[in-house]
C-alpha cells in the first residue's frame, strides 16, 4: 500500500469512526490569523495546529482556499479517482466522506501509528 508518511506514521482513517471525528474535542483556541491557521482541542487534551495551505485544483491548476482553510486527505477512499478529506477553515470543520478527485492537491497531515 502506498502513504507517503514516514515510517511509525500513516494517514489517517476517514469517515465516522476516523481520526478526524475521534479526535476533535473543541474549536476551543480558535483561528490563528497572523499564521493562517486553527487550533484544534483534541480528546487526548493536547493541542494541534492545521495550517490553511488551501489546496490545489485539478481541473485548472489554481491554488483555492490558501490562508482561508485547509484540506486534508484521508486513508479512506470510494475508488480509484476518488477519496474522503477533511477540511478545516476559519470557524469550521466538515468532513467529506467521499467525491473529491483525488488529482487535487491536498495537504497530507500524518499521525503517529
Amino acid at each position: 500500500r502506498y502513504d507517503p508518511c514516514p515510517n511509525g506514521y500513516r494517514v489517517p482513517q476517514g469517515g465516522e469512526n476516523g481520526f478526524f471525528v475521534k479526535a476533535y474535542k473543541e474549536w476551543t483556541l480558535g483561528n490563528d490569523e497572523l499564521n493562517k491557521g486553527t487550533y484544534w482541542e483534541l480528546a487526548d487534551g493536547n493541542t494541534s495546529w492545521f495550517p490553511w495551505a488551501g489546496c490545489k485544483l485539478y481541473y485548472n491548476g489554481d491554488y483555492y482556499e490558501v490562508g482561508q482553510g485547509g484540506y486534508f486527505w484521508t486513508s479512506s477512499y470510494d475508488n480509484l479517482s476518488f477519496a474522503s478529506y477533511c477540511n478545516l477553515s476559519k470557524g469550521a470543520f466538515s468532513l467529506h466522506q467521499t467525491n473529491y478527485a483525488k488529482s487535487n492537491g491536498n495537504s497530507v497531515r500524518c499521525i503517529k501509528e
